[in-house]
């Protein structure tokens, strides 16, 4: 997608647990693994990788944004809460706030992909857990926390319906301060899938890990159109 529409995008690690190089997290909170236990600051690693990058290209200050699957996700939600001053707006796939306080600096559009059946982060709350970490933590019901969203942006608190195909429907709170959107986007049987991607790397097994990934909506595509709209103001 960046090649196409011509941005630039960073694919940033998360840390290792000893032993298991390819089980990376990022401290979101409550989530996960190392990055978490350890109490990693990935708030100020954020900082300074932006700091690097603006050193050697030319960055838009005023269009950066942060996306994430799963952990990655729960991180670019710490990010809407922690730096509102640098990131514009954030998409989130099968995340959720995972800090118990979130205060952010100004108004956020704030874009989520999710599941109905998501066994690792689930729709409904509760119980959650990440199988790469064999770990589990309290997580809030997605509407919930979308409608949180809603209410710290001083949105209208009813959502219309501003995409509906298939298994997928987007309600957007709107009418929210300093013009940004709040829109959740439910996969109904969805499962702990990137809309629109491709099952990885063993197809079989991992349909059976993760579940039903739908093709009625790309969120490549969904979220680029939705930060376009939403420059740091």
């Amino acid at each position: 997608k960046s090649d196409e529409a011509g941005f630039i995008v960073v694919y940033p690690n998360g840390i290792s647990e000893p032993g298991k190089p390819d089980n990376r997290t990022f401290n979101a909170g409550n989530c996960c693994g190392a990055a978490r236990d350890t109490s990693v600051d990935d708030i100020g690693f954020v900082k300074k990788m932006l700091i690097e990058l603006k050193s050697k290209f030319n960055i838009d200050t005023k269009r950066i944004y942060a996306t994430g699957y799963s952990n990655g996700a729960m991180l670019s939600h710490r990010l809407a809460c922690e730096m509102t001053d640098t990131i514009a707006a954030i998409a989130s796939i099968a995340g959720g706030v995972q800090i118990p306080e979130c205060n952010p600096s100004r108004p956020i559009a704030v874009l989520e992909f999710h599941g109905t059946d998501d066994r690792s982060v689930k729709y409904e709350g509760g119980t959650c857990g990440i199988s790469a970490t064999g770990q589990s933590y309290s997580c809030k019901p997605v509407e919930d926390v979308m409608l949180s969203w809603a209410k710290r942006n001083s949105c209208n608190i009813t959502p219309k319906i501003t995409y509906d195909k298939g298994d997928t429907t987007c309600k957007t709170y709107s009418s929210c301060s300093n013009g940004v959107e709040v829109t959740l986007c439910t996969i109904e049987g969805g499962g702990h899938t990137w809309p629109g991607g491709a099952y990885y790397p063993d197809k079989l097994l991992f349909r059976k890990v993760v579940g039903k990934l739908t093709k009625d909506i790309s969120a490549n595509d969904m979220m680029w159109d939705f930060f376009k709209k939403h420059p740091l103001k």
